[in-house]
């Protein structure tokens, strides 16, 4: 990995590492926006596999803590996949149960968390393939993430998924998209603790 694509993750992690401080526990219900980079390819996990290519994804989130340490969030996202030359564009729909750990104390939490998720193709680059790229596909995210309140009901994070392929992205070729998917979170806490 090039200098040049890991210092954007040290400016984030600095940004945590200095924040202000903190309220005396995570939100209970949040919602927020997140953006940031995907690395994604088309394959059929068996002999074909495209080139992996980098593409952007932006969104919003909203969940809730439903015990004491696990959680559930909606996080719909439009979201750039493909490979090669291709570029699929998507808006996300994932449904995401995790479970929390503190780290240090209730102000900042480890997630670990996996899913389903539904794509639906808004937007694709090459006539003669998109033509046969299919409009919904579904995925099984997996991911970890780490968030730090910073004072009033507010938290930044970091985030970092892996989307496998659950159905055939092109039906001709009988390929799945997977992809990487990286994110810098901004929230807040809705209604009280």
């Amino acid at each position: 990995m090039t200098a040049h694509r890991i210092t954007p993750l040290l400016v984030v992690l600095a940004m945590l590492c200095a924040a202000g401080p903190a309220e005396a526990q995570f939100a209970r219900r949040y919602a927020g926006i997140s953006g940031g980079a995907t690395y994604s390819n088309l394959t059929n996990y068996n002999v074909a596999n495209s080139d992996w290519r980098w593409g952007g994804t932006a969104g919003l989130v909203i969940g809730t803590v439903t015990f004491d340490y696990s959680f559930v969030e909606l996080a719909p996202s439009w979201t750039q996949q493909g490979g090669s030359d291709l570029r699929i564009d998507y808006v996300d729909i994932p449904l995401l149960i995790g479970g929390l750990i503190p780290v240090g104390d209730r102000d900042n939490v480890f997630r670990m968390y996996g899913g389903i998720a539904l794509g639906l193709k808004v937007a694709c680059n090459l006539d003669t393939i998109c033509d046969a790229a299919k409009g919904s596909v579904w995925s099984l995210p997996v991911g970890v993430s780490f968030a730090k309140m910073i004072g009033s009901g507010r938290f930044i994070g970091v985030d970092g998924r892996y989307a496998i392929g659950l159905s055939d992205a092109i039906d001709v070729l009988r390929v799945t998209s997977r992809s990487w998917q990286f994110r810098a979170l901004f929230g807040f806490r809705l209604g009280a603790r």
